[in-house]
């Protein structure tokens, strides 16, 4: 099948085995097209990710990690770090893609994260900190490029608290 669709990343991977895999993202917001090239479910998947235009995006987490994938922050990242943020990311993206940018300045949305985080570490301890790595990382490019007010996502071990000092 020979179809041109616009914005339409192609992006090929070697697999260890030798042979190469191919990825689509809508380069407007780089959300990952899923399906065989030209097939329905792809075609569905490119209707669902064009629909998520980066005007739209502006105001949710998922506009925020839309951006900081098209930033010279993300660009200039190895390979394999790509590859390896970009799974969390789609992930991320899945579980609280419609949060209001807004609600990350409020320190309870924390709360949310580490309750996913909890779920994450019973099966790996180590997954679950790189997934806090990756949400902190996009935070901190939001609050350095003035998307956000505050970083709650500093230390997961760590909760800032207001204490009493008398």
């Amino acid at each position: 099948m020979n179809i041109k669709l616009k914005h339409l990343l192609k992006v090929n991977k070697r697999l260890a085995n030798g042979t190469t895999k191919h990825y689509y993202y809508y380069r407007k917001n780089m959300r990952r097209v899923h399906g065989e090239y030209g097939s329905p479910e792809f075609l569905y998947s490119y209707a669902q990710a064009a629909k998520y235009d980066s005007s739209k995006l502006d105001a949710n987490l998922d506009g925020l990690i839309g951006r900081y994938l098209l930033s010279g922050e993300y660009s200039e990242l190895m390979p394999r770090t790509k590859k390896d943020y970009s799974k969390w990311l789609d992930k991320i993206r899945e579980k609280f893609g419609t949060m209001p940018i807004i609600v990350l300045n409020d320190k309870r949305v924390r709360g949310d994260f580490k309750k996913w985080r909890a779920e994450i570490a019973k099966s790996s301890r180590k997954q679950a900190d790189y997934m806090w790595s990756v949400i902190r990382l996009v935070v901190k490019w939001g609050c350095d490029h003035g998307e956000l007010a505050s970083n709650h996502f500093t230390n997961p071990a760590v909760c800032t608290r207001v204490t009493d000092q008398t």
